[in-house]
């Protein structure tokens, strides 16, 4: 092993490991060389996503984090539906640029400077004529404090109990790692407190920072107040870092506690490196109980026959068995899908149609101030609809994925085998790829990544088509704002189209995921059935070529099984060890 992450206690557990697969034919070597492969993938670019109410002081950090004032803008007149992405300088975006990405996925180069002219609804670049209000602004930005890190700010100016606020923690759960703003001249709110519960269920770490604190004096009383809260309500976010900061221009990091906001963020990107390995470390308990596995039918197919010509007879009915489950699984597949994506339609439409009451009864009660062409209310409402619908396809996909994978394993228990979808190390470097620095951030974090599931990988294999969906609202939001720029009046108008073309397009990309998804889970069935053949096959052929040798012969094969057998399953609880060492060390938070 050459990846400095691994301890010499971890790296002897996969030599090992590895060592074990490469022994196994006839993908082994294959497995194992994936295996190797994502254990010395970087993690990509680490995110930290800045969450808080408004007027918290939530900008003002993150420019004071970067050393780099006025960068973010602070006023009152964001619009709610804009992420502000500050990043090192990589590709064509160097210090000084920005780059708009918009819903209908054009993009454009600006100056920093020009910032809040495109994310300010009184900003005279906002919105595009040709694009509508862009949906994520990249920023170039470095900093000593922060250096090789993205920070992600969320939109959200009408608190945290909305759409924004749910999207939010889909945001930070996909990096993990959160940095929530709060104010240290009063103790958490009843939103705070429910957005952090909500939070600590899905994120890794969780820090608090305290803002504002040169303009309270008692703020370390407010700092102990928040403790108490947390410890009484939210018991596994009692120890995490709460830290008391200020933006205030000219302060040294540590006089300012920002020094002490990029150490326990430090902390927790360290923390996410064990974690990026624990992932890795699972991929390779994949294949190797896939192994685990086959070796133990092969031990079993000797054991229970008593003379060879048994084993050929219980080999020869094995075959026959597998060459009946191929037509049989295929047609209760089919069954289970098309019931699947009837339910899941169904209530998707069922949760759309209720969006869309909602906001036109919100519409119908607005006319008069919507008629008013200095008011924000179209803007404002345009943005916390799309969210709302963000919301709803990330519920959906969650639920389909999860409803996917039980029906295919539930197809694969039901005829006793072992789900494999491919190599799971494959799978695990696969996940990190889709997750890696905020591939598509206009998305909010919704496309489906392959989840790391104990022991084993999700079976779903159509990160695709379901992420595309999530191009369906912000593109629709952008054609749809046109009817805005025309008729501020037309909510209604907006609505209809946005909802509309949603509605069809989650049909039929539901439809084409769940085809697409059919080669991907019947080839891998077909794989595992050949595979069980040819070992039926090989047993039936090793009967016939030791028909008549002695009774010492067979027993030396069965002992040579049961010692594979034992050291592949103490290999697996060795992994299984290691996984939870290194989980167990990344869970450990800095106290404050």
């Amino acid at each position: 092993m050459t990846d400095r992450r691994l301890d010499p206690e971890t790296e002897a557990v996969v030599e090992e490991a590895l060592a074990l697969l490469r022994a196994t034919p006839p993908d082994g070597t294959e497995r194992a060389a994936l295996a190797q492969e994502l254990l010395n993938t970087p993690a990509g670019l680490p995110a930290v996503v800045v969450v808080g109410e408004v007027k918290r002081g939530k900008s003002s950090l993150i420019n004071a984090l970067l050393q780099c004032p006025g960068l973010s803008p602070v006023d009152d007149d964001i619009c709610t539906g804009t992420i502000l992405r500050f990043v090192p300088p990589h590709g064509d975006l160097d210090l000084g640029q920005a780059r708009i990405l918009f819903p209908d996925g054009t993009g454009q180069r600006i100056d920093t400077g020009t910032l809040a002219e495109w994310t300010s609804v009184g900003g005279h670049r906002y919105p595009s004529k040709d694009h509508g209000i862009p949906a994520v602004v990249e920023v170039c930005a470095t900093s000593t404090l922060l250096p090789d890190l993205a920070l992600i700010d969320t939109p959200g100016a009408n608190g945290l109990d909305g759409a924004h606020g749910e999207l939010a923690v889909r945001t930070a759960a996909r990096s993990q790692i959160l940095l929530f703003v709060c104010d240290a001249g009063t103790p958490l709110t009843g939103p705070e407190l429910r957005f952090l519960t909500e939070a600590s269920e899905r994120i890794e770490h969780i820090i608090l920072a305290c803002s504002k604190i040169d303009l309270h004096p008692d703020w370390r009383d407010v700092l102990a107040a928040d403790r108490r809260i947390l410890t009484a309500h939210l018991p596994r976010l009692a120890h995490i870092p709460l830290l008391g900061v200020t933006a205030l221009p000219g302060l040294p990091p540590g006089a300012a506690g920002l020094d002490r906001v990029a150490a326990a963020l430090h902390h927790a990107l360290a923390d996410r490196d064990r974690l990026h390995v624990v992932t890795a470390l699972r991929g390779v308990r994949s294949d190797l109980h896939h192994v685990h596995t086959r070796t133990r039918e092969q031990l079993r197919m000797l054991t229970d026959a008593t003379t060879d010509r048994d084993v050929m007879h219980t080999a020869q009915s094995r075959i026959d068995e597998l060459n009946d489950l191929s037509a049989q699984w295929m047609l209760l597949y089919d069954r289970d899908v098309a019931r699947l994506r009837t339910t899941t339609f169904k209530e998707f439409e069922r949760s759309l149609d209720a969006i869309v009451e909602k906001w036109k009864h919100n519409i119908e009660r607005a006319q008069a101030r919507l008629a008013n062409p200095k008011s924000r209310i179209p803007e404002q409402y345009a943005t916390e609809i799309t969210a709302e619908l963000q919301v709803l396809l990330l519920d959906t996909t969650e639920r389909f994925v999860t409803d996917f994978d039980a029906l295919v394993r539930n197809l694969y228990t039901a005829f006793d085998l072992e789900p494999d979808l491919g190599s799971g190390a494959f799978a695990a470097l696969r996940e990190l790829r889709t997750r890696d620095g905020f591939s598509d951030p206009r998305l909010l974090g919704g496309d489906v990544v392959l989840r790391g599931m104990e022991g084993s990988r999700s079976v779903l294999l159509m990160t695709g088509p379901i992420s595309a969906l999530f191009g369906i609202v912000t593109a629709g939001f952008a054609i749809a704002y046109r009817i805005l720029t025309k008729n501020r009046t037309n909510l209604t108008t907006w609505l209809t189209a946005v909802t509309g073309k949603l509605r069809g397009e989650v049909k039929e990309g539901l439809t084409t995921a769940l085809n697409d998804a059919k080669a991907d889970v019947a080839i891998p069935f077909r794989r595992e059935l050949a595979e069980r053949t040819r070992q039926a096959r090989d047993a039936a052929e090793a009967a016939k070529r030791t028909s008549g040798a002695s009774a010492r012969k067979r027993q030396e094969t069965i002992a040579a099984l049961r010692i594979r057998v034992d050291a592949l399953a103490d290999q697996l609880d060795a992994l299984d060890g290691e996984i939870a060492r290194l989980r167990k060390e990344a869970n450990t938070d800095v106290r404050a």
